[in-house]
C-alpha cells in the first residue's frame, strides 16, 4: 500500500476507514487474516486550539480521552518518532464500528487507521514500511496484515532487523459466504494466558499444518468439501473453549457440518461462519446454545472486504 500525500498539505481533515480482522482463521495461528466488511473510522482534524483532543464515538466511548487513549498515544508516538510538530491543534476522532475484546482486532484496525492518517497530516509518505512500523505498537503486527491490505493475508515475522515481517495477499473466492455470530461475553487477554498451554505436542503441530494447508488448497482451487475440517485447530481454540459457555456444543456442530467451516475469530469469543451455500438453521442452533446460557447474540451477515485501509475524505 503506497499513500503519497504531498500533494495533501491544504488538508483539514483525513478520515480513514479500515476493516475488521479474523485473526489466526482455524489454524492459522498468527499467520491467516481475513478482512471483512465491518469498520472502524478514525478521523484526524486540524483545529485553531492548541493541543490534542479525543472524541470516541460507538465502540470506542468506553475508551479514555485522555493521553490514556491508546490510539491517540500512537499518533503522539508517531510524530515524535518523525519528528513532526504540528503547528496547529488536532482533534482525533474513534468511531468504532467493529466490536472491543470480541476477536476482531477493534483496536489493532484503529491503530492503523491513526498511522495512515497521521502520515497524511504530516505530509510524509507511508509505504509498505507501515507492516515495519506496526512492529513497534502491536505484539502480533502479523495478525492485521489483512487490515492494511485487505482480503486474505498470510504473514509471518521473520528474524531480520531490516525486514521482520513479510505478507502476501491471496485473492479469497467469493462464493464463500461469511457470518460472524458476537455473543455478549469477552474473553480477556489476561485469563487466555491462564489457559493457553506453555508447550505443544508434534501431532498436534502437524494437525494444524495439515489443516492449514488444505484451507489454503480449497482457496486455490474452490474445492470446499470437508470445509469444516480445514478450519480445525488444536492449538489455541480447546483453550478458548473453556472461557465460552456452550463451546462444547458448538464444537459439536463444526465437526457434523460437512461444507461449513466454524472457527473462533482471534482469540476472542466471536464466531465465524464459512460456507457456500445457506446455513440459517446452524446458525440458529448456535443462538440457542448461546440463548440457554443467557447469553445475548448478535449475528453479521458479512463479505470479505478487498480494499484494506483506505482514506475516504
Amino acid at each position: 500500500m503506497t499513500l503519497k500525500a504531498s500533494w495533501l498539505y491544504k488538508v483539514r481533515q483525513v478520515k480513514i476507514q479500515v476493516p475488521a480482522t479474523i485473526t489466526n482463521l482455524g489454524p492459522g495461528i498468527n499467520t491467516f487474516g481475513l478482512a471483512i466488511k465491518i469498520y472502524n473510522y478514525i478521523t484526524i482534524e486540524e483545529t485553531e486550539t492548541p493541543g490534542y483532543t479525543v472524541t470516541n464515538l460507538n465502540y470506542a466511548s468506553i475508551l479514555p480521552v485522555t493521553d490514556e487513549n491508546p490510539i491517540l498515544a500512537v499518533m503522539k508516538d508517531f510524530f515524535l518518532k518523525i519528528n513532526y510538530k504540528p503547528k496547529c491543534g488536532l482533534h482525533l476522532i474513534n468511531d468504532f464500528n467493529i466490536p472491543l475484546r470480541k476477536g476482531l482486532e477493534s483496536i489493532s484496525a484503529g491503530i492503523v487507521g491513526v498511522l495512515v492518517a497521521s502520515s497524511i497530516i504530516a505530509n510524509c509518505e507511508l509505504t509498505d514500511n507501515i507492516i515495519n512500523v506496526l512492529t513497534h505498537y502491536r505484539p502480533t503486527p502479523q495478525n492485521i496484515c489483512a487490515s492494511i491490505y485487505g482480503g486474505f493475508a498470510i504473514s509471518t515475522l521473520l528474524e531480520n532487523p531490516s525486514q521482520p515481517l513479510i505478507s502476501y495477499k491471496v485473492p479469497f473466492p467469493h462464493d464463500l459466504k461469511l457470518t460472524v455470530i458476537i455473543p455478549d461475553h469477552e474473553i480477556s487477554t489476561e485469563t487466555l494466558k491462564q489457559v493457553s498451554p506453555t508447550k505443544i505436542t508434534l501431532n498436534d503441530s502437524i494437525f494444524n499444518l495439515s489443516r492449514a494447508s488444505l484451507l489454503i488448497a480449497a482457496i486455490c482451487t474452490g474445492n470446499y468439501k470437508g470445509l469444516n475440517f480445514m478450519l480445525e485447530d488444536r492449538l489455541i481454540y480447546p483453550y478458548i473453549r473453556r472461557l465460552i459457555p456452550g463451546s462444547d456444543e458448538i464444537a459439536l456442530i463444526a465437526k457434523t457440518s460437512e461444507n461449513v467451516g466454524i472457527t473462533t475469530c482471534g482469540s476472542g469469543s466471536s464466531i465465524l461462519l464459512v460456507y457456500k451455500n445457506s446455513c440459517n438453521s446452524i446458525i440458529e442452533r448456535i443462538k440457542k446454545i448461546y440463548s440457554r446460557h443467557r447469553i445475548a447474540t448478535q449475528v453479521i451477515h458479512t463479505e470479505v472486504d478487498d480494499d484494506g485501509a483506505r482514506m475516504i475524505s
